[in-house]
């Protein structure tokens, strides 16, 4: 169980790390959002 948890926490924080990457290298990231918000506000 704990096996399980520990490489299901990594998995969780690779992923985070990797979003936090790919944001700060490129604006498009925030240009997405930005969009997505914009598309959302009536």
């Amino acid at each position: 169980m704990n096996e399980i948890y520990l490489t299901i926490l990594l998995f969780f924080r690779y992923l985070l790390i990797d979003f936090r990457t790919l944001t700060k290298k490129s604006n498009m990231g925030k240009a997405l959002v930005k969009e997505n918000q914009q598309k959302h506000v009536p």
